[in-house]
């Protein structure tokens, strides 16, 4: 039975540091929709959702420099109208890098949402995932197929994942869930604790990738949660019209879907 005590999860990493190359349209939070880059829509849900202290990180001045001046204005406009998000700036691109460097901005005693910067979530969705969220635990978000070269299976009982299996192929595929399956995305809330205790170096430095099949041997519990918006990491261009549908849904129901 899931535990559904309320807990006010108020802090937001948002790793905004993507340079999209495989999508080859440039850095994909700051992609142009509606007159707004993608990274607005991420943090407009984050404060509709009460999230109170948000940390976005940035790619580096010198790649920022290639972007379009129309976005770079709009993303100067984010940070003039939110005067109270943190904006950083990435010394590594990758989405697995250690938020080691913020953790100054932010309370290591209290969980936090860690969420990409090109993934639109709702911000009820945030709020449910807060209401999953229990001490010593870490709550995912799962997408029935994803776009990657890497990709975590894992099998749901009772509304928790019990267990997880990879699978690596080295060109884009579908990858399909299958009964009492899930493909996972990166964990939306984590507690500092758990991350510090199940990473692993992945062979650079100052860079890890979550573990969660370890973090189920030794005895810790993941919970899935069904996102209510078909969502696209926009890996591939085949995929940002979903990205855009679900953009178009979030909007058409101010964030509150």
């Amino acid at each position: 039975m899931i535990n559904k005590q309320k807990l006010v999860v108020n802090q937001a990493l948002i790793m905004a540091g993507g340079v999209g190359s495989r999508l080859e349209l440039g850095t994909k939070s700051h992609l142009l929709y509606k007159g707004k880059i993608i990274l607005e829509y991420v943090i407009e849900s984050c404060i509709k959702a009460g999230i109170e202290n948000i940390v976005v990180v940035l790619v580096p001045k010198n790649l920022e420099d290639n972007i379009e001046k129309v976005k770079i204005e709009r993303l100067n406009f984010l940070k003039k109208k939110y005067p109270q998000i943190k904006f950083v700036r990435g010394s590594n691109l990758s989405f697995r890098k250690t938020p080691n460097e913020v953790r100054r901005y932010l309370d290591e005693k209290q969980p936090f949402y860690f969420l990409c910067g090109q993934s639109p979530q709702s911000s009820s969705f945030l709020k449910q995932l807060a209401t999953l969220y229990k001490p010593n635990s870490i709550v995912c978000s799962g997408y029935k197929t994803r776009h990657n070269d890497l990709v975590s299976m894992g099998k749901i009982k009772d509304n928790k994942i019990i267990c997880f299996s990879n699978e690596k192929v080295s060109a884009p595929k579908i990858f399909k869930a299958k009964k009492n399956e899930v493909i996972t995305h990166f964990p939306y809330i984590i507690d500092f604790n758990f991350y510090d205790k199940y990473l692993k170096m992945d062979g650079y430095k100052d860079i890890f990738e979550f573990c969660p099949d370890r973090l189920l041997r030794d005895g810790g519990e993941i919970y899935f949660s069904t996102n209510p918006v078909k969502l696209s990491e926009i890996d591939y261009a085949d995929e940002l019209i979903e990205l855009y549908r679900s953009v178009d849904s979030l909007v058409k129901n101010i964030y509150q879907v």
